[in-house]
């Protein structure tokens, strides 16, 4: 059984790297917040929170030449979402799903902050871990009715059927 791969729109192989920059030692969120305010690529969404956006594709994002299943994500004005940055406590979390994107935000995030943070660590999950690790969820239909409730509700839907 042939497996299906999926790629993003630059035609990378699908796989999640999440980048985790320590803050130096005196080194702040707020001074982490104000360096990357600079960068033009960031968007910030919330408080500690932005988007590592691309260009805006002039016409449609191509479909891939391999035949695999293409993925991307973009802006409402178009732009596309190379991955994301938030903060969280001391850590600097960047989130990409290809290698090479991670390669390019690690350079810019070391770029741009310098010796705000320390040397990263990177998490890879391929797409079947990531599936993998979802918990398995219970059937959703609600709690078990008893019997003598359950008896009823089929004897009153028994009587709406025409």
């Amino acid at each position: 059984m042939e497996q299906t791969t999926f790629e993003n729109g630059d035609g990378d192989a699908i796989v999640f790297h999440d980048v985790h920059f320590p803050l130096a030692s005196g080194i702040t969120q707020k001074d982490l917040a104000a360096r990357l305010m600079t960068v033009p690529a960031l968007r910030q969404e919330k408080a500690k929170f932005w988007n590592w956006l691309g260009d805006i594709p002039k016409g449609r994002l191509k479909a891939s030449k391999s035949g695999n299943l293409a993925w991307d994500t973009t802006m409402e004005d178009g732009a596309r979402v190379f991955g994301n940055v938030e903060m969280k406590g001391r850590i600097l979390h960047l989130s990409t799903n290809s290698a090479a994107r991670a390669e390019k935000g690690t350079a810019l995030m070391q770029g741009v902050l310098n010796d705000l943070v320390g040397r990263p660590l990177t998490e890879i999950r391929t797409i079947e871990q990531m599936m993998a690790e979802r918990p398995v969820h219970k059937d959703t239909a609600g709690p078990e009715l008893p019997p003598e409730i359950a008896t009823k509700v089929g004897m009153s839907r028994s009587l709406l059927k025409f």
